[in-house]
């Protein structure tokens, strides 16, 4: 089991916690409202966002790495993080048959606060 609790993930998402965050996937705003609580749902984040007409609960996977720029944080979801650049690896992962691939399959999402 994968525990965030006293991780850099958790510490960046609690400076994300009452902000208004965008949520960037594949170059394209996702997800987007006030921050209110975040938890860990098995290997899954669960986020509740407050938009201008609703309260939204969502979930993301628990990404492979995150890490901070200066324009926000990035989800890394990408293979090569995952297999950690060992190309051996990347070949095994790479033939796998996939039926449906995820949204977060070998991307990165960015969160940044919306000023």
């Amino acid at each position: 089991m994968i525990i965030i609790a006293e991780t850099v993930l958790e510490d960046v998402l609690k400076g994300l916690l009452q902000e208004q965050v965008v949520f960037t996937l594949n170059n394209k705003t996702w997800r987007k409202g006030k921050l209110l609580l975040f938890q860990q749902s098995g290997f899954y984040l669960e986020f509740i966002l407050e938009t201008n007409t609703k309260r939204e609960t969502f979930e993301v996977p628990i990404p492979f790495e995150v890490y901070r720029k200066e324009i926000g944080v990035y989800f890394d979801y990408t293979v090569n993080t995952f297999v950690q650049g060992r190309p051996e690896l990347f070949k095994l992962v790479d033939n796998l048959e996939i039926n449906k691939k995820s949204k977060f399959y070998d991307t990165k999402m960015l969160v940044r606060i919306n000023r």
